[in-house]
């Protein structure tokens, strides 16, 4: 679930980093797994240390897929899920994709808030 930063703000005493983000070559059911804990996404780098909340794009570019976020748990080391769904002309459904789908062409922009 690699992510392309396109622009990094300071807001008060945190952080806007939005990202083109794109979809895993094998859909995990249940969603794509973000946070502190297990950071995969390179957000340290970028420096986040806590995420507060993910702002994403209903739809992906190509209007075949959306995505969801879930948070998991509260306070400063909570995790997210990133659930992607079908879409039919870029209208998002509830149906979630399959197990192992491959999402490697999808991108969605993503915006984390945190510090």
């Amino acid at each position: 679930m690699p992510d392309t930063l396109t622009s990094r703000y300071t807001v008060g005493q945190g952080k806007m980093i939005t990202v083109t983000h794109t979809g895993p070559t094998s859909y995990p059911t249940g969603g794509e797994t973000i946070g502190t804990a297990n950071n995969q996404t390179g957000l340290t780098v970028a420096g986040l240390g806590t995420i507060d909340n993910i702002l994403i794009t209903d739809c992906a570019q190509s209007g075949n897929y959306g995505a969801l976020v879930v948070p998991l748990g509260s306070g400063e080391q909570r995790q997210w899920k990133i659930v992607w769904v079908t879409a039919v002309s870029f209208v998002p459904t509830t149906t979630q994709v399959s197990n192992a789908t491959n999402l490697s062409a999808e991108k969605v922009t993503i915006t984390y808030i945190g510090r």
